[in-house]
C-alpha cells in the first residue's frame, strides 16, 4: 500500500484520541485484556532469559559502577541477544496485535484471525523489532544518555507506529520504517509528549497489585490505534478493511 506524502503538519489531537480510546476500550475491553494476556508469555519468556544471564553476569561482579561509561562484554552479549529474541517473537505479535486493534477501531469487528499478520510478514517484523531493540538498548548499556530521553520516547513511538503500518495490507519493511517516521516528524514535542502520558497510563495499573496493569496496557492498545488511524487519515491513507495476508 503507497501513501501520499502530505507537508501539512499533523494534528496530535490528543483529547479526542483518549475520547475515542476509550470507547473503543470500552467496546471490546476483555478482547484487549485477553490481546495483552497474550503478548505477555514471550515476554516472559524473553525476560526470563535475559533475567537469569543479569543475574548471573552481576553475580561475577558485586560491585558494579552505578553508572558504567562503557558496558562489559557480557552485558553486551546480553543485551544483543534480548534484542534479538525481542525482535524474533515479541515484534511479530506486535504487529498481529496492531492489526487486530486497528480492525476493531476501523470496522468495530474484534477479528482474531489478523493476529498471525506479523508472522506472515515475519522478515519485516523482524528488522523493524530489531532497529527499535537496537535503539533502545543505546541508553540501556550507556546510563548517562538518559539526559536525551525524549529522543528514545519518539523512538518508541516510530517503533508501534511502524508495526501499525506494517500490520497494513500491501505494506511492506521500507514502507512501514517511513511511515513510522512520516507520523512523528514536524510533531516530535507532541509526539514525546503523547508517548510520555499514554505510557504513563499504560503502567500506572501496576498499583491495582499489577492485575491493573493489563486493563491499563489494554486501553493504551485502543489508544495508540485510534491515534494511528486519525495520523493515517491526515496523511491520506486509504479507508480500507486491515485485513491479514
Amino acid at each position: 500500500m503507497e501513501y501520499p506524502v502530505s507537508q501539512a503538519r499533523l494534528k496530535y489531537d490528543l483529547a479526542k484520541w483518549f475520547d475515542q480510546g476509550w470507547n473503543v476500550f470500552k467496546a471490546h475491553i476483555w478482547q484487549f485484556v485477553l490481546l495483552i494476556l497474550i503478548m505477555v508469555i514471550p515476554g516472559i519468556i524473553v525476560g526470563g532469559i535475559s533475567g537469569v544471564a543479569s543475574y548471573l553476569e552481576a553475580s561475577r561482579n558485586p560491585n558494579p559502577a552505578a553508572f558504567p561509561l562503557i558496558p562489559t562484554a557480557a552485558k553486551v552479549g546480553i543485551a544483543v541477544v534480548s534484542a534479538l529474541l525481542g525482535a524474533a517473537v515479541s515484534t511479530p505479535l506486535i504487529v498481529g496485535m496492531a492489526a487486530v486493534s486497528l480492525g476493531a477501531v476501523r470496522t468495530g469487528v474484534f477479528d482474531w484471525d489478523r493476529i498471525w499478520t506479523g508472522f506472515r510478514k515475519w522478515p519485516a517484523a523482524f528488522v523493524i523489532g530489531l532497529i527499535s531493540g537496537v535503539l533502545t538498548l543505546i541508553p540501556m548499556l550507556f546510563p548517562l544518555l538518559w539526559i536525551i530521553f525524549p529522543i528514545w520516547l519518539a523512538v518508541g513511538l516510530w517503533d508501534m507506529f511502524a508495526a501499525y503500518t506494517l500490520s497494513e495490507t500491501g505494506t511492506d519493511l521500507g514502507t512501514a520504517v517511513n511511515r513510522g517516521i512520516e507520523l512523528i516528524k514536524g510533531n516530535f514535542w507532541w509526539a514525546v509528549l503523547f508517548t510520555l502520558v499514554s505510557g504513563l497510563i499504560a503502567v500506572i495499573g501496576v498499583i491495582a497489585c499489577c492485575v491493573g496493569l493489563f486493563f491499563t496496557a489494554a486501553f493504551y492498545q485502543a489508544l495508540l490505534a485510534v491515534a494511528y488511524n486519525d495520523l493515517s487519515s491526515q496523511l491520506g491513507a486509504a479507508g480500507s478493511e486491515v485485513q491479514a495476508q
